[in-house]
């Protein structure tokens, strides 16, 4: 028989039918009947109550959906009794009085619930009445609510009730304050303000087992919107006192039951139906697969040859499958929600288990396509089932995920009105999904449906986390043979309750666990809820014995039997970690538990088994007491072997027991390592601060007596700790996967490039018959490092990696991406990406991250590496003190999150593997720089220097200098925003040289006078100007003095303007000299009337108007090349204010008849000079700079695509393509492309000002450049997402280039819009005070922006990223 033939019976028209229908619709002939003719968003059905046209949107007739969209057929009726031998349903259709049957070969029952426990037929508002005996004896007898009419009518009838309640003033009491209750009360309370309304709950908050952050959510809402709430109150109507206690002596107007279910399961025979549950039982009982069965537990409904045909999914089942003797944690179900989600996946399953029995049963197969077993899959605990949105009226809301059964589990993870329209979003797309909408379609259906092949994961930690929660949602578990079914999802294995025990620790923070023992409970959690409940895997507790690359399968031993059991796959990720101790046979220490069955009896605490939490725990104790023992007796300890993990050991001692007389030793010169002499001396300083003796280049020879007096211990210490090296403990594998040598005598698994594994004759192990790797080895358990014979480590493939959770987590991605590459090659016969690419096997790099080292050395100091590699020495300590130590607990705290499955730990951490790994120098940090980092911050490995520590405001900055409280509007200090909000890395520091044939960058750092070198893929400078064309080094007020040559020169050098206190000091010095000028009434020259000097002007006037001020200008009007209209309202502006004006006027200081002729014969008390830039690139070679142009030249010579060029029109900084790798944007380029023998106007790019807004939008030129080089280079792409060639673009005059704002004091100002490079250009389109709020609007938010704000991201990211460029010079379709 023809799979089309095969007969599927579904009960129930609502969510989860309405899923098996869109499941088994195209191969099945699908029957969908339903009391009532049609289907209703029940989640969103009491706002109707409240806005009855909402209905419209809740709701749509079933049979069209059914039978024309779907292609199944739709039978409205009612079904009176179910025969599971005979396979028949007998039903009453609507449109008759007899009954009727029909027969199927499987059937699914998705028959739902009511939800009134307290009324006989489940009566309530939430959900219409539809079954025939029920309506006689129910509140709405009238009312026939199977007919979408008769719905919409009692909808109305209840709205026109309420709204009687609103006009008298009526009370109402809501009992239950569950997210039924809460959702009823609010949108009374929104929709009918007047009425009073009191909520209450036997339970001590709202929501019930939601997390208490919810509850507190939703408390404080109702306390501010009236409703009197009233908790751990048991509703006793018949009581007075029960009325007294919640303040309605009367009783009250209306009330409203808000509380459980009642099953309505009536065409069931009772043998099927359980006899406890909610509302008085009567659910459906059904096994793991959900497939029927009775209350003795024998299967109902089965065929001759065993095999389940009915299926209860949904609200009408048990929900939950117990195990006498047991807790709910320990159940193969524990209970579900009756909710939509937890429906939909059950429905999924019980569809994918037909498929799978009629695959056995008609088409006689034994395995799937790709050479699995076909079997009956289980049920799980849906993760989705811990998902709940609570509306607070039609304006707010709050949503937690994570919930499971445990009470107040879960995370409250978005609120307020940003979750009211996610709950609406939800409703809108899930309505359409069950009307067979394309939209609502595609957004849910992999929602529910993943491929199916199996991944295992040997170990628990960082990296097997990390694998589980990128391919979780697309790949199941591994089933058991023993089983034999698909029970779960990724399966992870793991010998302890971390990693081959029951949990995770986070391995570089237990040190601190030893000297303080509850911060164990900071850094571990048990696995099997975060890997099952959180992720949707699977999880095994216990230890892999053998894996086999031939078959497929790993044998391991359960931690609860002495039998092994096997388990097989399709891809296996070995993430199994290392031991620490090389000098024990299995590598004991006390930073990692001993989890392996055979160590245990050989270990030196055979008492403690730390596969168990709770034995780590007692561990820890034991070595706690035990330090506590050798404080007390000020004894001697040596800490043997110096780099991180020893200098921490002995600082972490010496700060909690500070007795303990340490010494440390280390055959290097230096503690640390390998890592940069500079980490070495800050920890070495700070252990000679603390107390603890230190010998370097001295050998451990425990056994010779020279040994110990030359550490002056003759008599030896009473304790000694070995902290150096690691140990293989990769025991399941065959000896040829593992490696003769390496740390600790080998024991290594050996890899390709491609992390696959590999034999010691480097042939591919575990690959299938086709040639795909299958089996790969990351982190710490593998080789670390791709040799080459003949060559150095700088020269391998890939060099030695330190075994550290980054780099475990970045081969973890890398074998992830493998594996779904070579899924789509082999089972979706897919040759191309979606780009058009060929899909191939990536290989592992270097990882970046492989060079972090954060050393802590107590709770209070700790020092940070970055940009260390293999080689000695390397890298840059970038952060230390207090600040370092806060900075480690954050990562430990935020990794931790991560590492459980936390929302938190994984927004922070996500991009920091899934990234690509090119790296961008930023040369400034202001406008542009900041802009170039927000663009490619989420996708490179962005770094930006800055010499000094601030970003400030420079349009602003003049209305500091007379209200200096203003400074702090329009600053704020780069390091916490570079890398804390926009995740990027600062360096405080000053560029010496960019050299262009390496790609490196010298810079001098704030904090020490030796230079460092950082090299770069890619390059921006963004270094701005300076504006004083007459100084030297262009000094003048509005810009501070930042260049570390300039300084001395300057006229303050006693201010170091490269801090931010500098700066402010230097604002209120020449603020204190204004009062002073303005005290005496002094006379002051402002030469130059551009809008820098008709601004300063202004300011002057308006805050120090005793102040005598005269303008000058060698042009005929103020503002320059601007037009006519804003230069007269800036003229008469100041001649209003008293300002004198001389125009036509050439500034000769000089000349007493310059003097005279601007009525000033003696000369003014402080001139200050307004007008000209300077550039400021004295990094950059001399063959790249301008020999002319404003204030002498020396501006950043470059190409129309921004690229930078030498004076005879090369490209300088191009790689070995031909492709340009750095970029000049802003005020520090040349700022147009001249064409010999043509005017400006037909130049292709004339001249562009010096202003914030053409920097920004060059910068977008140049960071669309670099990412399109990057997908040519690196990702193989020729073409983008449209089809279109890539190519690298040209910059254009930019629109924005001629918009200008001129502040006349606080109160007035003027703008000019379509200015360009023509004199007297433009259109004054703005002035007066709106004008004045328009450009403060402007300050305020631009700065917010630069500061990586919401808010200023929100209102300018369009600005420069305009899909559609409709005029101006962009490209039509945008960058």
């Amino acid at each position: 028989m023809p799979p089309s033939q095969r007969r599927v019976l579904i009960i129930g028209g609502s969510f989860s039918g309405l899923a098996a229908g869109r499941d088994l619709g195209s191969h099945y002939l699908v029957t969908i009947i339903d009391a009532k003719e049609y289907f209703e968003y029940t989640p969103g059905v009491l706002r109707a109550y409240v806005k009855p046209k909402h209905l419209d949107a809740l709701t749509f007739t079933l049979q069209p959906v059914i039978e024309t969209r779907m292609g199944c057929k739709y039978i409205w009726g009612e079904v009176k009794e179910l025969n599971g031998a005979e396979k028949t349903a007998t039903y009453k259709p609507i449109f008759t009085s007899e009954r009727e049957t029909i027969d199927f070969d499987y059937c699914i029952i998705a028959a739902g619930c009511n939800f009134g426990p307290f009324h006989k037929w489940g009566e309530s508002l939430w959900f219409p009445t539809i079954h025939e005996d029920a309506r006689p004896e129910g509140s709405w007898p009238h009312l026939d609510e199977r007919y979408l009419e008769g719905r919409r009518r009692h909808v109305l009838e209840e709205f026109n009730f309420l709204k009687s309640l609103n006009d008298k003033s009526a009370t109402c009491l809501v009992v239950g304050a569950g997210f039924i209750g809460v959702e009823w009360a609010t949108e009374i309370q929104h929709f009918f303000p007047r009425v009073k309304l009191t909520i209450i709950d036997f339970l001590p908050q709202p929501l019930g087992p939601l997390p208490a952050s919810a509850a507190k959510y939703c408390e404080k809402y109702m306390n501010k919107v009236g409703i009197k709430q009233f908790y751990n109150t048991k509703y006793d109507a018949k009581n007075p006192e029960f009325w007294k206690s919640i303040e309605l002596p009367d009783g009250v107007d209306k009330e409203y039951v808000c509380i459980g279910v009642k099953a309505s399961n009536y065409f069931m025979p009772p043998e099927t139906l359980s006899e406890k549950g909610p509302g008085g039982g009567g659910w459906i009982l059904m096994d793991m697969s959900l497939a029927v069965k009775t209350r003795e537990g024998k299967p109902w409904g089965y065929d001759e040859k065993g095999f389940p045909r009915i299926y209860a999914v949904g609200d009408c089942n048990y929900s939950c499958v117990e195990e006498p003797g047991k807790k709910p944690d320990e159940w193969p179900i524990p209970p579900i929600p009756k909710i939509s989600y937890p429906g939909e996946e059950m429905c999924t399953v019980a569809c994918k288990n037909i498929e799978n029995i009629d695959k056995m049963l008609y088409n006689r197969r034994k395995r799937h396509c790709c050479g699995s077993k076909i079997t009956v899959q289980n049920m799980h605990w849906p993760w989705g089932a811990g998902m709940f949105a609570t509306s607070l009226g039609p304006d707010d809301a709050c949503f937690v995920a994570g919930a499971n059964w445990k009470k107040n589990s879960g995370l409250m993870c978005v609120w307020g009105q940003v979750c009211a329209v996610q709950k609406e979003f939800i409703e809108a797309t899930k309505t359409d999904e069950c009307a067979y909408g394309i939209i609502g379609r595609g957004i849910w259906y992999f929602v529910h449906h993943t491929p199916v092949r199996r991944v295992l994961i040997i170990g628990g930690s960082f990296s097997g986390l990390a694998a589980g929660r990128d391919l979780g949602s697309h790949y199941l578990a591994a089933p058991t043979v023993r089983r034999g079914d698909d029970s779960g999802q990724v399966t992870i294995i793991d010998a302890k309750e971390f990693r081959e025990s029951e949990y995770f620790e986070y391995t570089p923070g237990i040190l601190r666990a030893y000297v303080k023992p509850k911060h164990l409970d900071a850094l571990t959690f048990t696995l099997q809820p975060v890997i099952e409940t959180r992720m949707g895997c699977k999880y095994i507790w216990g230890e892999v014995k053998e894996l086999n690359g031939a078959e497929k399968t790993a044998t391991y031993k359960p931690i609860f039997t002495s039998e092994r059991e096997t388990i097989d796959f399709d891809y296996c990720i070995i993430a199994a970690g290392c031991n620490f101790g090389p000098f024990h046979k299995w590598g004991e220490s006390l930073w990692f538990p001993t989890i392996h069955e055979e160590a245990r009896p050989e270990g030196s605490w055979p008492h403690l088994d730390e596969r168990y939490l709770e034995g780590r725990r007692r561990h820890v104790l034991e070595e706690f007491n035990f330090l506590k023992s050798l404080h007390d007796k000020s004894a001697t300890v040596l800490v043997v072997g110096a780099g991180f993990i020893g200098v921490e050991w002995a600082t972490e001692i010496r700060h909690f027991f500070p007795r303990v007389k340490l010494t440390i030793i280390d055959f290097l010169p230096q503690p640390l390592g390998p890592l940069p002499a500079t980490a070495a001396k800050y920890c070495e300083k700070y252990m000679n601060k603390v107390g603890i003796k230190q010998f370097y280049n001295t050998k451990y020879d425990a056994k010779n007596p020279e040994f110990w007096k030359s550490i002056d211990m003759v008599s030896g210490p009473d304790k000694e700790y070995v902290c150096i090296g690691v140990k293989a403990s990769n025991y399941f594998m065959p000896k040829e996967t593992l490696s003769e040598k390496g740390p600790g005598g080998g024991g290594w698994i050996l890899m390709n490039q491609n992390l696959s594994v590999k034999t010691r004759d480097g042939k591919l192990w575990g690959a299938d018959d086709k040639g795909f790797p299958r089996i790969y080895a990351v982190g710490d358990c593998n080789y670390g490092c791709i040799e080459e014979a003949g060559k150095k480590p700088d020269d391998w493939p890939l060099p030695p990696i330190p075994k550290i959770s980054y780099p475990g987590e970045e081969m973890c991605i890398v074998a992830c991406t493998n594996i779904e590459k070579i899924d789509r090659l082999l089972f979706q016969s897919k040759t191309v990406d979606c780009c058009g690419d060929p899909l191939k096997v990536w290989d592992m790099h270097w990882p970046w991250g492989a060079g972090m080292f954060a050393t802590s050395l107590g709770p209070d100091d700790a020092c940070f590496v970055a940009g260390a590699n293999w080689q000695k020495n390397s890298g840059l300590m970038c952060v230390w003190g207090q600040v370092c130590a806060v900075q480690k607990e954050f990562i430990e705290a935020s990794k931790t999150d991560e590492c459980a499955y936390g929302f938190i730990g994984r927004c922070i951490w996500y991009f920091v593997h899934h990234t690509p790994v090119r790296r961008v120098l930023i040369i400034g940090g202001s406008f542009s720089g900041l802009a170039a980092g927000r663009d490619l911050g989420s996708h490179y490995l962005v770094t930006i220097i800055d010499a000094k520590e601030y970003f400030e405001y420079t349009p602003g900055v003049l209305r500091a200098y007379v209200k200096p409280k203003h400074l702090d509007a329009l600053t704020f200090t780069l390091q916490p925003v570079i890398e804390t909000r926009m995740g990027c890395k600062f360096i405080w520091g000053e560029v010496k040289e960019l050299n262009a044939e390496q790609k490196t960058a010298t810079y001098k750092p704030i904090f020490t006078t030796e230079r460092e070198t950082i090299d770069f893929d890619y390059c921006i400078i963004a270094a701005g100007c300076n504006f004083g064309p007459f100084h030297k080094w262009g000094e003048s007020l509005w810009f501070p003095t930042i260049h570390e040559d300039a300084r001395p020169e300057g006229s303050w050098p006693h201010l170091d303007e490269r801090y931010l206190e500098g700066r402010r000091r230097h604002v209120l010095e020449e603020f204190n000299f204004l009062k002073s000028l303005h005290d005496k009434s002094a006379t002051c020259l402002v030469v130059g009337a551009g809008f820098i000097g008709v601004e300063w002007a202004t300011e002057i006037q308006h805050f120090f108007p005793r102040v005598k001020l005269t303008i000058i200008d060698f042009l005929p009007q103020p503002l320059g090349p601007l037009p006519a209209t804003a230069a007269k309202y800036c003229e008469k502006y100041m001649n209003k204010v008293g300002i004198k004006q001389f125009y036509n006027t050439k500034y000769d200081a000089k000349n007493p008849e310059f003097w005279k002729s601007i009525d000033l014969p003696n000369g003014p008390d402080k001139e200050y000079v307004c007008i000209g830039v300077k550039a400021s690139n004295y990094f950059m070679p001399k063959e790249t700079l301008s020999e002319k142009g404003p204030g002498g030249g020396g501006w950043i010579l470059m190409n129309q695509n921004l690229s930078v060029k030498t004076r005879d029109g090369k490209l300088w900084g191009a790689d070995e393509k031909g492709f340009p790798r750095i970029y000049a944007v802003g005020d520090c380029n040349y700022g147009c492309i001249e064409e010999a023998g043509k005017k400006p106007d037909d130049w292709p790019i004339p001249p562009i000002p010096k202003i914030s807004y053409p920097g920004e939008e060059m910068c977008i030129v140049a960071c669309t450049n670099i990412e399109k080089t990057d997908k040519l280079l690196f990702q193989s792409k020729t073409v983008d997402c449209c089809g279109d060639p890539l190519k690298v673009w040209d910059m254009h005059w930019p629109w924005g280039a001629g918009m200008f704002a001129t502040s006349l004091g606080p109160d007035d100002a003027c703008f000019v819009a379509g200015a360009n490079w023509q004199k007297n250009s433009g259109l004054m389109c703005v002035w007066g005070q709106v004008c004045a709020v328009q450009k403060e609007f402007i300050e305020a938010s631009k700065t917010d922006e630069c500061a990586y704000g919401f808010i200023g991201r929100c209102i300018w990211y369009f600005v420069h990223h305009t899909p559609v460029h409709l005029f101006g010079g962009g490209p039509r379709w945008g960058y």
